[in-house]
């Protein structure tokens, strides 16, 4: 096999060692299989994970670049090459990469919507229009690419959600590379521009990911546009609300991550959307935090009722969500019950939630074969990540819970793990009899949540008994025992976990 985008044996015996943790037995496997002239693709991406997981991180890069040179039609490795440079705080590196992704993805996506078309019965021209839209969304013609974004959206199939994601990739595709100079003009010129009324429903959509950008580094310009988009999206009201509905479930999402976040918002976007065909389970799910959010338990569960009623294909990520849930109740039991149907059904979060729950029952050995089994469907989950670094900890594999917590810490993930892979460092420090290291540990925490709102705060106060390493371990313990099974640290979530009398209490 000589330079193809097919996954040799080689490739899936490096990636079940790393799924088993086996980190240098797989980088030492595959760069035996590249020894002997495998050069796939797909096994130079597994050797630089693994070589990366190893602490090896000039080889991890060295590896993901030829693998991008190999296959640039594929993203996969670009991807990983960029977000091996962000983690190792080369930003212009990453940022040319990106570059080159954005072009890799714009084939990708017409390939997969080529697929679409004839699975699908979509009009054949999809494809083509995806492509012209971005060129004038690129290049600023926002009422013609609009126009296409119309007439794109007429053409939906049952399965059409997969036009939506393709129009959002402008936006959504590597944002996390972005700086704040460039979002700030993109937000600018699309203030800018002038739209046809029936138009206008578009510019709200795509400010509301404007709004939400994570960037590399805030400015006052950056700053500026995004509170003039929040204020923009918070007032988004489009005629036709049945037709637009799906674009209600982005601005949901926005409101639950917010800061503060917006429930009582939240939940009005979610009835929208969910008003509006086809009912997504995601629509549900998303509902079903925001209810929880607001302290409404039983009409939170019954929104994940009816999705299981109205969308039974998709009945495993909504057993998902309700183990998730449970998690955060403190219902392990019924967690446990929720997550093992999930993970028989194949739904793609179930074994990082169910390795939460089967570590809060108790049982260490079982949820380190989960979580192994999480990071191996994704080794870039942050949550993953930090969930194995948690159950390494507890077990006292400290040298690979440290790999695990500090690649959560450090990593370009589209999602905040930052505050709980930190704080698992600072108790795996403590617990080592390291209080020096523990202390350098809450301060990365504390860099990496700056601008998180409510982590940000709880950091602040938690470095400030960093000289005390008892009190800080205390601290750290006591979070853990509030947060039940939460280990994600958006801002939405600190409403079930964290009322200011129980952080009040903790941090005595």
């Amino acid at each position: 096999m000589t330079g193809n985008g097919g996954e040799s044996g080689a490739a899936r015996r490096a990636e079940a060692l790393m799924r088993e943790g086996r980190f240098g037995e797989a980088a030492a496997s595959a760069g035996r299989a590249l020894a002997g002239g495998d050069r796939s693709s797909a096994l130079l991406r597994a050797y630089a994970e693994a070589l990366w997981a190893s602490g090896k991180a000039p080889e991890a890069m060295r590896a993901a670049a030829v693998a991008a040179g190999l296959r640039p039609c594929d993203p996969r490795a670009r991807l990983a090459l960029a977000q091996l440079y962000l983690a190792a705080g080369r930003e212009a590196e990453a940022r040319r990469e990106a570059k080159r992704l954005d072009h890799a993805w714009a084939a990708n996506a017409a390939a997969i919507l080529a697929g679409d078309v004839k699975r699908y019965n979509l009009s054949a021209e999809v494809p083509a229009l995806i492509r012209a839209f971005k060129e004038k969304f690129s290049a600023g013609a926002y009422p013609a690419a609009f126009g296409l974004a119309e007439y794109l959206l007429n053409l939906r199939a049952p399965r059409g959600n997969e036009i939506i994601s393709a129009l959002a990739a402008p936006i959504t595709s590597q944002s996390v590379l972005y700086p704040a100079g460039d979002l700030a003009r993109r937000i600018k010129k699309l203030y800018a521009a002038a739209l046809p009324r029936e138009l206008e429903v578009w510019r709200s959509y795509y400010l509301t990911y404007l709004a939400s950008v994570p960037v590399l580094r805030p400015t006052r310009a950056w700053d500026e546009g995004r509170r003039r988009a929040l204020r923009e999206w918070r007032a988004f009201r489009p005629a036709d609300a049945r037709r637009y509905g799906w674009m209600f479930k982005e601005i949901g999402r926005k409101r639950l991550f917010s800061l503060p976040p917006d429930h009582r918002g939240a939940r009005e976007a979610f009835a929208l959307a969910l008003a509006s065909p086809p009912p997504e389970a995601d629509a549900f799910g998303r509902m079903a935090e925001a209810e929880l959010c607001l302290g409404r338990e039983p009409e939170a569960f019954n929104w994940l009722a009816k999705g299981m009623k109205f969308c039974p294909d998709q009945e495993g990520e909504l057993l998902a969500w309700r183990g998730e849930l449970k998690l955060f109740t403190g219902d392990y039991p019924g967690a446990l019950a929720d997550l093992r149907a999930a993970a028989s059904r194949k739904a793609y979060y179930a074994h990082t939630w169910l390795a939460l729950a089967l570590l809060k029952s108790g049982r260490p050995g079982p949820a380190l074969a989960a979580a192994n089994r999480a990071v191996a469907a994704n080794p870039r989950d942050g949550e993953a990540l930090v969930v194995r670094g948690e159950v390494l900890r507890l077990k006292r594999d400290f040298a690979a819970s440290r790999r695990d917590l500090l690649q959560a810490l450090k990593g370009p993930f589209p999602y905040r793990h930052s505050l709980w892979a930190g704080l698992n460092l600072v108790l795996l420090e403590l617990e080592a009899g390291d209080g020096r290291s523990a202390a350098k540990a809450m301060r990365l925490t504390a860099r990496a949540n700056l601008g998180a709102g409510p982590a940000e705060e709880l950091c602040r106060e938690l470095a400030s008994a960093a000289g005390d390493p008892a009190g800080l371990k205390r601290a750290a313990q006591a979070l853990f025992s509030a947060a039940l099974g939460c280990r994600r640290d958006e801002a939405y979530l600190f409403a079930l976990w964290l009322p200011r009398r129980q952080k009040a209490a903790i941090l005595v």
